[in-house]
C-alpha cells in the first residue's frame, strides 16, 4: 500500500548513467543512510570515456567515475556499459530501488519496465524520471515526455495491481526555480 511505503534501500539499480549526477546523489544518500550501501548504475555509453563521455560534453572537469572517486565512495559503484534490458535479463541480483532514466521512448520504458518489476526485492520500488500524469505538462513552460506515462498506462492495463506514485510537489527547488518533480514511484501490490 502507498500510504505505509518506507524507502531505506541498501541495493540500488541505476538505469542510464548519463554524466552521474544522479549516480553520486544516490551513493551519498546510501552512505549517510547505512555508512555502506551499492548503486550499480548501467548505461549503453562509457560514460567514462575521457574523450565521447557526456561529462565532457557539457564542461565538467571530472567523470562520473572520478567524482565518486573523490567522495570516497567508488566501491561502493559498480559501472556497467551496455543494454539495460540486457543487464536486467541477465543479473542475478535483486534491488531495494531500481531508477528509471535511461531511453524514455514508450517502448523502453515498457521493457525496462517489465524487466525490473521481478528484480525488486519484497517491499522494493522503481523510481521513474520523466513521467508526466496524464501526459500533460506540470510546469508552466508546457513542456511533456509523454512517453513513459503511455508505457505505465499499458503496464497497468495489462497489471492491475501495478500502482503509480507521482512525487509532484517537493519541499525543496529542483530546477529552474521550481519544486514540482517528474519522478514517480512505481510498485506492484501483493
Amino acid at each position: 500500500m502507498l500510504s505505509s511505503l518506507s524507502l531505506r534501500p541498501r541495493k540500488v539499480l541505476e538505469i542510464g548513467t548519463h554524466i552521474g549526477t544522479s549516480t553520486v546523489y544516490i551513493a551519498a544518500a546510501l552512505q549517510r543512510l547505512h555508512g555502506d550501501g551499492l548503486v550499480t548504475t548501467v548505461d549503453i555509453f562509457d560514460v567514462d570515456d575521457p574523450k565521447q563521455g557526456a561529462w565532457k560534453e557539457v564542461g565538467l572537469r571530472k567523470s562520473p567515475a572520478d567524482c565518486l572517486k573523490a567522495l570516497g565512495l567508488s566501491k561502493h559503484v559498480p559501472f556497467q556499459v551496455g543494454s539495460s534490458q540486457d543487464y536486467m535479463r541477465a543479473t542475478p541480483e535483486r534491488y531495494d530501488l531500481i531508477f528509471l532514466d535511461g531511453d524514455h521512448d514508450a517502448w523502453a520504458v515498457y521493457e525496462e519496465l517489465s524487466l525490473a518489476l521481478p528484480l525488486l526485492q519484497e517491499n522494493g520500488a522503481i523510481l521513474l524520471h520523466d513521467f508526466y500524469p496524464g501526459g500533460n505538462p506540470i510546469r508552466s513552460n508546457g513542456h511533456a515526455i509523454g512517453r513513459p506515462f503511455r508505457a505505465i498506462a499499458r503496464a497497468q492495463k495489462e497489471d492491475p495491481a501495478i500502482q503509480v506514485l507521482p512525487l509532484g510537489e517537493l519541499p525543496w527547488q529542483i530546477q529552474r526555480g521550481s519544486n514540482t518533480t517528474t519522478l514517480a514511484l512505481v510498485l506492484k501490490r501483493g
